[in-house]
């Protein structure tokens, strides 16, 4: 083959090959793209069949989100891409979002387990289980987190008191420029602990350290393309080698920084004394088994769970108070108003409590901006559909990944006036006394899939930032602007680095 080749090319010409090759990779290309015309699919961008779809990984995977939003400006509301085996559908409007996500709830909540992490031996959880195994574990764990104080007085005080421990780790850096991203990464991820394990860590643990960090490079950015991830992630001996070794190794450790706690707890579990939700868990898990009923959660199950708490509960948050940080401090006048009305309402002396926010209009507002204006899961987790849809003339085919397009909402004229400026003042009545709801709005999620950690996401957001602001101006460094682009990340929306300075109020 090698001795005939040369001689091929002298005979044709290097020209008719390369135009042959050329035309039958374009009829391929016609044939594979038109493999679903059939389904009369919402309009799209031209499919990339299989396996040019791994071509993808050559595309630069910065503001890949930026991109996202693109395609919702250029073929509408409702949209779709063909990659490869995928069909992804992007849904940019309230309207398209309550009728397929809340009012075709049936049909539209299931979820696929992403292959690189089901290679890592992800089994189920919150986040990725389907059907009736989901709907009980979403069930009990939100009675867990209930029980254990979320939207009640239980939690709030544990919130407050690690809003102070966050409080002294800013003072203790006397005014100089620091990045905040491992503090407010520790804090909020205290919070989770405190109800999953019992405890809180130090700030300056080092195991702690590790599994936060491994978090965040899950999450907000990676050295490997996400796309190779994506596509190679399916190949169980590819992801032993060591081209994957960082993200396995990322999954790995904080599966046994989780494995470590539950082995702790099976080893002190007392069903008379539930400490906190691994607790929760293991004594559910006995109750049934001696009743011999039917239980979803597992053993198997009880890592991943927590694993989904500290996946969505941790990364979201921080990364929202990063972003409140840096817009207040590049809105000096928005922050002035923040604290004048922190002043007003609850004092210098006085913890925050929750109940504060419904006198403090100016403060929700300038939370819910941030939330608009960068919202830190920018198409959220996508959505499988259990049966053909036909929405608009249009059919969403069987086990399509439904995609809501929050950015693309949060950022479309035609809802929010000038959506590229940061103004609080747009969630505000004309007297600014109170704070205007809008369906546009869709951070959070919507359908039976909405967000299950909400009520503590905002309860959070509130406590954190008015304890900061008590004690605290935030500016930008001398000769420094705010840069509110987003940085390379695999699934949240995340500031790119950059440092402030907390002076004493």
């Amino acid at each position: 083959m090698a001795a005939t080749l040369p001689s091929l090319v002298q005979y044709v010409g290097i020209f008719n090959i390369v135009t042959a090759v050329t035309i039958c990779l374009a009829i391929f290309w016609f044939l594979r793209s038109n493999r679903k015309s059939y389904y009369n699919l919402p309009p799209g961008p031209p499919a990339i069949p299989y396996p040019f779809d791994a071509l993808m990984a050559l595309f630069p995977s910065k503001n890949r989100f930026g991109r996202v939003v693109t395609v919702n400006r250029r073929y509408g509301d409702l949209a779709c891409l063909q990659v490869g085996k995928r069909v992804l559908i992007l849904i940019a409007s309230p309207a398209l979002v309550k009728d397929l996500m809340v009012k075709q709830a049936d049909v539209t909540s299931n979820r696929e387990i992403p292959p690189f992490f089901s290679l890592m031996g992800y089994t189920g959880g919150i986040l990725f289980s389907d059907g009736e195994p989901w709907q009980e574990i979403r069930r009990f764990t939100l009675s867990a987190l209930r029980n254990f104080g979320m939207g009640k007085r239980g939690i709030e005080e544990r919130i407050v008191e690690e809003a102070d421990m966050l409080c002294e780790a800013v003072d203790a850096l006397d005014g100089k420029p620091f990045d905040a991203v491992a503090l407010l990464n520790s804090a909020v991820s205290n919070i989770i602990c405190a109800v999953t394990f019992g405890r809180r860590f130090d700030y300056d643990d080092p195991v702690f350290q590790d599994m936060i960090f491994r978090l965040r490079k899950m999450t907000s950015g990676s050295d490997i393309n996400p796309i190779i991830i994506e596509l190679l992630g399916r190949i169980p001996a590819v992801v032993k080698t060591s081209f994957f070794r960082e993200p396995r190794d990322n999954v790995i450790g904080i599966k046994n920084f989780i494995n470590k706690e539950l082995d702790e707890h099976r080893a002190t579990f007392d069903p008379s004394d539930i400490r906190d939700i691994i607790d929760t868990y293991l004594a559910e898990i006995q109750r049934r088994k001696k009743a011999g009923e039917k239980c979803h959660l597992d053993d198997d199950y009880v890592w991943t769970c927590v694993f989904d708490l500290f996946f969505a509960g941790t990364e979201t948050t921080s990364s929202s108070l990063m972003w409140l940080l840096l817009c207040l401090a590049g809105n000096p006048d928005i922050q002035q108003r923040m604290t004048d009305e922190i002043d007003s309402v609850i004092g210098r002396e006085k913890s925050p409590r929750f109940s504060d926010k419904k006198d403090m209009p100016y403060t929700d507002a300038t939370l819910l901006e941030v939330l608009r204006f960068r919202p830190v899961a920018p198409v959220g987790v996508p959505h499988i559909n259990a049966t053909d849809i036909q929405v608009r003339g249009h059919t969403i085919p069987k086990n399509s990944e439904m995609m809501i397009n929050i950015l693309a909402i949060h950022h479309d004229p035609t809802l929010w006036d000038d959506p590229e400026a940061f103004n609080p003042n747009r969630f505000l009545n004309e007297s600014e006394t109170e704070v205007i709801k809008t369906d546009a709005f869709t951070v959070f999620g919507a359908g039976r899939r909405v967000c299950l950690g909400e009520q503590l996401a905002r309860m959070e957001l509130f406590l954190f930032a008015t304890s900061l602001l008590q004690r605290f101006k935030f500016r930008m460094p001398d000769g420094q602007t705010a840069d509110y682009s987003w940085d390379h990340c695999i699934g949240t929306l995340t500031p790119k680095l950059f440092k402030v300075i907390a002076d004493r109020r």
